[in-house]
Order: structure tokens, then C-alpha cells, then sequence
């Protein structure tokens, strides 16, 4: 996210700071600002405005997704938390910048609200995992069934279903399958972008995010957000060249390390690289 990052008002380790009680207490004095969670190489933000949360991210994950994996980490010893205060003549414009990260609907937080939330998120998780379970139960006792296949072992079994499954059905097994591979990929992939990027001269707190698509073709969009060290004696001319320079290098770097990576060229045709310097 694009924060304007100053002295924060309060700071701490996971372990001294109760997050649950600092998000309440943000919420009662109706705070606008935002919080900054470091963990290990991952950096995670909640943006609020008069109290209540309007955008998140952490890592590759954005939105609702983000505020659940940054409430994951607060606590961990070795998380880092950051409360920075904004005026309120900049929350709307910050919003504005971004509307990316932005929740779909503002969030009061209580923990009371919290825990019923995620109590019935587990319920339901558990609930669609015995639904799935129970029907993939079934449609594997009636095809044995019904073309009278007694006492097979798991490989047969496996290829008669695979002869019997819709062409449909098989593709998205593999879609799923590739999905999988690409959810391996893309934190170590974030990881390895962020850390060649940060080695760059002149470049610092590198941000990226990472979203790959399988349907109905394979695509992926990688954002680069960075800060721009500037030196004392360069004029403005040379600023915005050195910075055009710097674009040109990251994305280069970008798409060495996806080529490294999928072990072809073909990626950088999918893939579309957006880069922001400030």
C-alpha cells in the first residue's frame, strides 16, 4: 500500500502489544491512520478512518484475506506493530490510491464480533469439507457398483475413474492441480522479487503483490511499489531520469527471476509487470 510512513505514535513487539485490545481501543476513539505489521520478510497494513477499518494488505494478500493473516501474525514474538496517525484531510485521498486494497465494506472491529466470525467460518469450512468427503464417498461406491469391480487396489481404481470422469470434470482437476503448484510458487517468488528489488541503489521499501489467474488462460499481473532515494545534488531533469532508469532495471530484474523460475521465456508474454516508484 502507499502510506506516507513518519513517526508512529505507538510501537512494539507482538508479544508486549495485545492487538485484539489496540484494534477495540482504535475503534473507540474512532482513530484515523493506519497500523503497520512486520513479520519476517512480509509487511502487512490496515488502513482506518474515524474508527473503522477500510483497507488491508499483507504480503500477496489483499482485503478481508489480509486482516485475517495480519491477526494470524500480531501476536508472534517476532512481529513488528506500527500505529502511524493521519490528518483527516489525507484518509480520503489515501483511500483513493488505494482502492485496490480497499474491503468491500468498512469494519467495526470487537472481539466479541471477531470470535463469532471466526467461529462460524470454521463451522462452515468443516461443514463443505463433510459435504465433499460424503459425495466423492458416493460417486465412488456406485460406479464400483454398477460395473461390479470388486477388491481393486487405489491405482486401478483410480484409472477407472479417471477413464469414467467427464472431460470437463478432468480439466479442472489439472486446473486445480496447477493452482496448487502456482500457490508454492508465488510466496517464494514474492519473497525473491522483494529482496532482488531491495538491493537495488536507491531503492527502498519495496512492496509486492502477486495475482496469478488459471481461468480461462493462464495470466499473472506483479505490483511493484518502492520508495526513491534521492541524492542531495541531483536536479529534478535528473531525478525523473534516474528514475525511469530505475523502472527499466526492476522490471529486467523481474523478469529474469520469472524466467528462473518457470524455466521459459513464454511467462513474460502472461505476465504483466506495473511498477511504481515515489
Amino acid at each position: 500500500m502507499e502510506l506516507p510512513i513518519t513517526r508512529p505514535i505507538k510501537e512494539g513487539f507482538g508479544d508486549e502489544i495485545n492487538f485484539k485490545k489496540l484494534l477495540e481501543n482504535l475503534t473507540k476513539e474512532e482513530f484515523t491512520g493506519f497500523i503497520r505489521v512486520t513479520h519476517g520478510s512480509d509487511e502487512g497494513y490496515i488502513l482506518f478512518k474515524k474508527g473503522y477499518q477500510v483497507a488491508a494488505s499483507y504480503s500477496s494478500d489483499v482485503r478481508e484475506k489480509a486482516l485475517n493473516k495480519i491477526l494470524e501474525v500480531s501476536n508472534d514474538e517476532k512481529s513488528f506493530i506500527e500505529v502511524f496517525k493521519l490528518k483527516n484531510d489525507q484518509i480520503d485521498y489515501l483511500i483513493d490510491i488505494n482502492k485496490f486494497y480497499k474491503l468491500d465494506k468498512p469494519v467495526k472491529y470487537s472481539e466479541s464480533t471477531s470470535k463469532k466470525k471466526l467461529k462460524k467460518e470454521k463451522a462452515e469450512v468443516k461443514k463443505e469439507k463433510a459435504k465433499k468427503i460424503k459425495k466423492s464417498s458416493v460417486s465412488r461406491e456406485e460406479l464400483l457398483k454398477k460395473y461390479r469391480i470388486k477388491e481393486l487396489n487405489e491405482e486401478e481404481v483410480e484409472k477407472i475413474l479417471g477413464e469414467f470422469l467427464p472431460k470437463k470434470k478432468k480439466e479442472e482437476v489439472k486446473s486445480n492441480n496447477i493452482n496448487i503448484k502456482l500457490d508454492e510458487i508465488k510466496p517464494k517468488l514474492i519473497q525473491k522479487i522483494k529482496k532482488s528489488v531491495s538491493n537495488i541503489p536507491n531503492i527502498r521499501d519495496v512492496n509486492v503483490l502477486l495475482t496469478f489467474e488459471n481461468k480461462p488462460n493462464f495470466k499473472g499481473k506483479i505490483k511493484i511499489a518502492a520508495k526513491y532515494k534521492r541524492g542531495l545534488l541531483l536536479k529534478l531533469q535528473d531525478v525523473k531520469e534516474e528514475i525511469k532508469k530505475l523502472k527499466e532495471k526492476i522490471i529486467n530484474t523481474v523478469e529474469k527471476i520469472l524466467v528462473d523460475v518457470f524455466g521459459s521465456e513464454k511467462i513474460l508474454k502472461k505476465v504483466e509487470i506495473e511498477v511504481t516508484i515515489r
